[in-house]
């Protein structure tokens, strides 16, 4: 969390409390971009205070305050009674989680919990996501340390990387000891007598309001934990209710449906499938349109755009051997409705190319080659056309290395049925 320059200027800092009789405050954030934004000053004993400016703190807090730190359990088994979270209080606030789990979907997902999922807020479950809540774990995500050396013999370091309301867990470390992980909300509420109101890690160490109020409708939190599976499990009965569907399952297996605006509008049911007839095509991303009461195609639409792309797919023998080069390479597409593409800007980043590559037809049809997670070609086609549009270029077609059609890197490839590859330049 902290580099090694400010790790060291820490070190010296402490250093110099440790001779002296001084409380070393450093509280940083770090941003997404490396940079760090520091807040690093001292409290200095003057008779029974230690004193920052006008901020005068008495000595038998610090003294209270270290021996919270040497005195601090480690990581509890059940959950600490002052958040609150109890049996009778989740009866009284079950509504407000299912509120917030589906806050603007009200309209297309009923709120009541479905047959088979009530253990998606029994006491055990929201018990665990309060605990994975109160405990922080993943601190990869978190951009602020805040860090206090106390001094006394032996010197006392207390720290926390924690956004978690009440900036659980902390570190304590007694001297030149070892770190160990300790769970005290009485520690938090002691330390923040000693930390600024202007740096980042004050507002996590109040966690009162949030357990009291805030847990129970905290979107982010509920959606992750009961709103995604109560709406896929909606999302698939829709899915099941459309005319057509026993046919497409026939076709494809469904491995993840949703609702909402997903990567674009407008707002869809979406559902992702993985195909099992054996075609060119290993998987699809489909979107149906959704206005709450009525979807905007069914299972037939979606079966028809997946045999047409398959027919025009099969135009092209290159694909198979692209296919047959490597196991892990794979062939999917995006289908709107009936539509077998989900680009919203053909007139710009598309029909250009085509129009001057000389292909027939129009581009009717978007592939995306994957070759790794993180390694695609994209590929346009249509019925009529002898031939592919190639855009976005891997490293498997060496070829067109480097090409990411643009209107303003007007570059692209001609790919012939047999898989040769022609660069062109939009003429001007």
């Amino acid at each position: 969390m902290v580099g090694p320059l400010r790790r060291a200027a820490i070190l010296v800092l402490a250093a110099a409390a440790w001779a002296g009789d001084e409380v070393v405050v450093s509280d940083t954030e770090l941003g997404c971009e490396g940079e760090e934004e520091d807040l690093a000053y001292r409290f200095v004993r003057e008779g029974d205070f230690y004193v920052r400016g006008a901020v005068r703190i008495p000595a038998s807090h610090l003294a209270t305050l270290r021996r919270l730190a040497l005195d601090a359990p480690g990581i509890p088994e059940a959950l600490p009674e002052e958040l609150g979270v109890t049996r009778a209080r989740l009866k009284e606030m079950e509504h407000c989680i299912l509120e917030a789990a589906l806050r603007g979907l009200e309209e297309y997902v009923p709120s009541e919990i479905p047959e088979g999922l009530e253990h998606l807020v029994s006491f055990e479950a929201v018990a665990k996501a309060a605990r994975e809540t109160f405990l922080d774990p993943d601190l990869d995500t978190d951009y602020t340390e805040l860090r206090l050396t106390l001094p006394g013999d032996p010197p006392v370091t207390i720290r926390t990387a924690s956004e978690a309301p009440w900036a659980q867990p902390w570190f304590v470390k007694v001297g030149d000891g070892e770190e160990r992980v300790a769970v005290s909300i009485e520690l938090a509420k002691a330390a923040a007598l000693f930390v600024d109101a202007r740096g980042p890690s004050a507002q996590h160490l109040d966690g009162a309001r949030y357990w009291r109020e805030e847990f129970w409708r905290d979107d982010g939190l509920w959606r992750r934990h009961v709103g995604q599976q109560l709406i896929e499990h909606h999302a698939k009965d829709l899915c099941a209710g459309l005319a057509g569907w026993e046919e497409a399952l026939r076709r494809a297996r469904v491995t993840e449906a949703t609702i909402g605006f997903i990567n674009m509008p407008p707002f869809s049911l979406f559902v992702k499938l993985d195909c099992t007839g054996g075609g060119l095509i290993d998987s699809i991303r489909w979107w149906n349109v959704y206005d709450g009461t009525e979807l905007g195609y069914d299972g037939d639409d979606l079966v028809q755009a997946l045999d047409a792309a398959e027919q025009a797919a099969k135009g092209l023998p290159f694909l198979k051997a692209w296919k047959a080069a490597d196991p892990g390479r794979r062939i999917t597409i995006d289908i709107v409705g009936r539509t077998g593409h989900a680009e919203t800007n053909l007139r710009d980043l598309v029909e250009p190319a085509w129009k001057d590559s000389g292909l027939e037809g129009s581009p009717d049809f978007e592939l995306t080659l994957r070759s790794s997670r993180s390694e695609w070609s994209s590929i346009w086609l249509s019925a009529a056309s002898k031939g592919a549009l190639l855009l976005d270029a891997d490293e498997t077609f060496p070829d067109a290395k480097g090409i990411r059609f643009h209107p303003k890197t007007p570059e692209y490839a001609v790919i012939s049925p047999d898989g040769k590859v022609t660069r062109r330049k939009l003429r001007g």
